[in-house]
C-alpha cells in the first residue's frame, strides 16, 4: 500500500510517501527490507524506508560496471526504497531529477541469496 501526501503550498517540498506491506499469512504490517536487514526483527515496523542495498547484491550489479562520466553517483552507493510489485520486488532510488538513478526488479528466487534468514522463509511464499 503506497501512502502518499502532497501538502499545498510547498511545491515538491510537501511531497511525503510512505508504503506499508501486509503479510498473507497473518495480515500484520511488515516492511520488506525487513528480509534483507540482519538486525531488525520480524516483528519491528520501525523500519526506515531508505537503505544502502545489501553489499553482496550492490556487488553482484555493480562491481565490473565501467563508470558513467555523466552519472558518477549511479554505482548503486545510494539509498534504495523497497517496495513489492506484481513482477517481483523493486529495488529504486529516490528520484533527484538528475535522470542518474538506479531501480530493478529481482524476482523471489533472484532476491533469495541477498535475504536473511527469515526473508527466505519470507520469499519462499512468493513463489
Amino acid at each position: 500500500m503506497r501512502l502518499y501526501r502532497w501538502a499545498a503550498g510547498y511545491g515538491a517540498n510537501g511531497i511525503s510517501q510512505e508504503f506499508v506491506s501486509f503479510s498473507l499469512t497473518d495480515g500484520k504490517p511488515f516492511h520488506p527490507w525487513q528480509w534483507f536487514l540482519a538486525d531488525t526483527q520480524p516483528q519491528s515496523m520501525l523500519v526506515g524506508m531508505s537503505h544502502p542495498l545489501p553489499p553482496a547484491l550492490r556487488d553482484k550489479l555493480f562491481t565490473g560496471k565501467a563508470p558513467d562520466a555523466e552519472c558518477p553517483t549511479s554505482d548503486g552507493s545510494g539509498y534504495y526504497q523497497l517496495t513489492l510489485e506484481p513482477k517481483g520486488i523493486k529495488f529504486w532510488e529516490t528520484p533527484r531529477g538528475d535522470g542518474c538513478e538506479n531501480e530493478f526488479i529481482l524476482s523471489p528466487q533472484e532476491a533469495m541469496p541477498y535475504a536473511t534468514q527469515w526473508g527466505q522463509t519470507q520469499l519462499k511464499l512468493l513463489e
